[in-house]
């Protein structure tokens, strides 16, 4: 068993180690909800691991064990986010309800892996970036790829 220790600072200014416990796998990437309240994490064995920072526990783990976890980022709501899948020939980022575990929609058009998501914090919109060499505007909201910008 791996265990990874991560030092963070929250509101109150204090710090402490927020420990990780996966079973011989790696964090693909972590986020923090916009509120300072949870963070999600991305990992190796097609989880999402979703912690209360306010508590300093695991809340729940949720699989993609179809499409893998690569990259995750929240989205304007606390128990929403977006996640980049994992596994080869299945370029896609889900927008995932931590709610209630339910896969809302895929954006599916990348053609190579999926290397960076962005929020844009005014709306409902989000970049991706890609190996394929495009940059994409998404609107998670309208379910829609707005921008398609190739290299």
């Amino acid at each position: 068993m791996l265990c990874f220790s991560f030092s963070l600072i929250v509101k109150s200014n204090s710090l402490f180690s927020l420990p990780f416990f996966l079973q011989k796998q790696e964090i693909n990437s972590v986020d923090i909800s916009h509120d300072g309240k949870y963070l999600v994490a991305g990992c190796e064995d097609f989880s999402v691991s979703l912690y209360d920072l306010e508590r300093g526990e695991k809340v729940n783990t949720y699989y993609s064990k179809r499409y893998g976890v690569d990259l995750v980022k929240f989205t304007h709501h606390n128990k929403c986010i977006l996640a980049a899948s994992k596994r080869d020939n299945h370029q896609r980022i889900m927008y995932w309800s931590l709610h209630d575990n339910n896969i809302l929609c895929s954006f599916i058009g990348h053609s190579d892996m999926i290397t960076q998501i962005d929020l844009n914090p005014a709306d409902s919109t989000f970049v991706s970036c890609a190996r394929d060499q495009t940059t994409r505007v998404w609107d998670y909201e309208r379910k829609q790829c707005k921008i398609r910008i190739n290299k």
